[in-house]
């Protein structure tokens, strides 16, 4: 005996009645999602379900099985808590879902794909909440999916699981869920550009973080590609700005310029102040890195402008920083250097990149003024910590200034090895150090 599907009873039920579809659906649902219920394609939801069960004057469990309306069920409660991540209500996701969890038998629910989609759901809401049972609700979800049936789910599961490895500080993880994230996706269309665009940026921030840049560059260039390909520009100031950098590590200055000025005026197209003063940080950054020391300043000085006037403390502190460094290389007055040094100097926060930086500069001035004690302490602690982050204009300038402190003193061994490391570095070295 043949078994009738749900859409075959319905279809039944109303010719019995002598029903066309359209005097079945009424002004409920559309006749075409009827033909497509009838036929096998859509599964309706439970209200829907209950609607035409009372229009035929049958009950719902004469269409369906016990295992049929669970699966029903759980169809109609994933849909309802796709909505609510959409719009960011995860503790109503969390609570429908754990709620279903609950009174469902789990080893007798035998549809592994719906129970994928809740573990993803519930694991994304958690995530956004900050709960720690994330990682295994995303890992468990990855479990039950099909690879073939699931792209979307499967892709955003990675992605959470990578952001929950970025915000541990475990790059080395995030960009292998990233990777798996963006493989997984591998037919792009209109309806899923925009996760394409989120997962690749996240793993182009990972490979920034990482010090990848040499990957960098292809990578974000292809991904801009779907952006031209579909007109959508999510995450387009995002992708310069990491794309610029990376040029800028290569010593491409004039393309990292340029494409960083391509990114402001994405933002200021879109109203994103403070990425856009971001850019005007950055620019002054690759303007000294060009040696261009006066369009540096003038950047610089906008983005501190700014920053001051809506007390974003640490991102102001830190273009004053980079201000101090371009004064350096214009051999800027050394007094006036040192009180702005003063001024900052133990706000700085940023993975001591910037202290290393400024500890050399005042280094440098030491030297030049003959502090030679003075002097070898600020560089041996400017060493300390670029031992953390060698890649800065500055460091090469850290050996040379121990370089010649160790000449003046007769030590030519270690004189060499430093004076070897400064010339060794990817950095020019644009301004002498004045002292023989």
């Amino acid at each position: 005996m043949k078994v009738l599907t749900l859409g075959q009873k319905i279809k039944m039920a109303r010719k019995d009645l002598g029903l066309t579809q359209a005097e079945l659906v009424g002004d409920r649902i559309t006749r075409n999602q009827l033909s497509l219920i009838e036929n096998g394609i859509n599964n309706p939801s439970i209200p829907t379900l209950e609607f035409l069960a009372e229009r035929i004057g049958k009950p719902v469990s004469y269409f369906l099985s016990d295992d049929d309306f669970l699966k029903h069920e759980a169809i109609s409660i994933i849909n309802k808590c796709e909505h609510m991540n959409e719009h960011e209500d995860y503790q109503g996701t969390i609570n429908t879902l754990e709620a279903f969890l609950q009174r469902i038998d789990l080893s007798e629910f035998h549809y592994d794909d719906l129970l994928g989609k809740i573990y993803a759901l519930l694991g994304e809401a958690y995530l956004k909440l900050g709960d720690s049972r994330s990682e295994e609700l995303l890992t468990n979800a990855i479990k039950y999916l099909n690879k073939d049936l699931h792209q979307v789910y499967i892709c955003k599961t990675y992605n959470n699981l990578g952001c929950l490895a970025s915000k541990k500080e475990d790059y080395i993880n995030a960009e292998e869920y990233y990777t798996r994230g963006n493989n997984t996706l591998s037919e792009i269309s209109l309806d899923n550009i925009v996760l394409k665009l989120n997962v690749t940026y996240n793993l182009a921030k990972t490979y920034s973080i990482l010090r990848k840049h040499d990957r960098i560059i292809p990578f974000v260039n292809e991904i801009l590609q779907y952006s031209k390909k579909y007109k959508i520009y999510h995450n387009f100031g995002e992708f310069k700005m990491i794309l610029s950098n990376a040029l800028a590590n290569n010593s491409n200055y004039k393309e990292a310029i340029n494409c960083m000025m391509k990114a402001l005026e994405y933002f200021t197209f879109t109203s994103e102040d403070v990425l856009k003063n971001y850019c005007y940080t950055n620019l002054g950054i690759f303007y000294r890195m060009a040696k261009d020391y006066q369009n540096s300043l003038r950047h610089l000085e906008q983005s501190i402008v700014y920053f001051k006037m809506t007390d974003n403390y640490r991102a102001l502190i830190n273009s004053k920083a980079e201000k101090i460094k371009t004064l350096f290389f214009m051999h800027h007055d050394q007094h006036q250097v040192k009180e702005l040094v003063g001024e900052i100097f133990n706000s700085v926060e940023d993975s001591q990149q910037n202290k290393a930086d400024l500890l050399t500069i005042l280094a440098v001035q030491s030297l030049e003024s003959g502090e030679i004690d003075d002097a070898q302490s600020l560089f041996s602690n400017a060493e300390e910590l670029f031992a953390k982050n060698p890649n800065s204009e500055f460091y090469p300038y850290a050996n040379l200034g121990l370089s010649k402190i160790f000449k003046y003193n007769g030590d030519w061994e270690r004189a060499y090895q430093y004076l070897s490391k400064a010339n060794e570095s990817r950095f020019e070295i644009k301004r002498r150090i004045k002292f023989e």
